[in-house]
């Protein structure tokens, strides 16, 4: 599984140099970054792997796993060419791509009895029909914002002051503190608002 965020790489973001709370920071990495995985539903966490994976067509446009780069789009066995019968573009380009658009090609008029030579006799027919992509899959380079929101989620549970969040009063002597709770406790967990901010770029959209 691949990492977001080391422990030396947080340690290094923050500017610890001693060892003291290695063991702390390494326990609150994974959860860390699994959480933000769940939020933006994309396939940050996965190992970059070359493979074939097939999808169900049930329109002009494939929603797809994270791709880095794509080798080839086959719509049952028809290899379809790229930027003349399928579309592949990323939601901004510092992201893999996450759908196709095959508009140009299932734009075609079907011919059950010519079409076979484009495939189009199985595109008529009522049988199921998949789009198969090879693909490098995953994400070849973590964006730095996300690096970030690891980090700051991190601070959350594990930063030097994480002791005294979620304490709601506290006395010293004659003096006594009442905090105001941020937030109901029946509301839902959410991630941190700044968290929130960086990520939110990186959502996957399904088309």
């Amino acid at each position: 599984m691949q990492t977001i965020l080391t422990t030396t790489a947080y340690k290094t973001l923050r500017g610890i140099t001693d060892s003291s709370r290695d063991a702390q920071i390494a326990a609150a990495l994974p959860p860390a970054e699994t959480a933000i995985a769940r939020y933006i539903e994309r396939d940050v966490l996965s190992d970059p792997v070359e493979e074939e994976r097939k999808y169900r067509y049930e329109g002009p446009i494939v929603n797809i796993d994270d791709a880095a780069e794509i080798v080839q789009v086959k719509v049952n066995d028809a290899v379809l060419v790229r930027d003349e019968q399928f579309i592949a573009e990323p939601y901004d380009r510092s992201q893999p791509y996450f759908w196709l658009d095959l508009g140009p090609f299932t734009a075609r008029r079907t011919s059950p009895e010519m079409g076979f030579m484009r495939n189009e006799d199985v595109l008529g027919a009522k049988a199921f029909v998949f789009v198969t992509v090879t693909a490098e899959w995953g994400w070849a380079e973590i964006p730095e914002d996300l690096k970030l929101a690891v980090a700051m989620l991190v601070d959350e549970v594990a930063g030097p002051n994480a002791r005294e969040r979620g304490i709601s009063a506290k006395a010293v002597a004659d003096t006594s503190v009442v905090y105001e709770a941020p937030e109901s406790g029946q509301s839902p967990p959410v991630l941190p608002p700044a968290v929130e901010q960086l990520v939110n770029p990186f959502r996957k959209i399904v088309l």
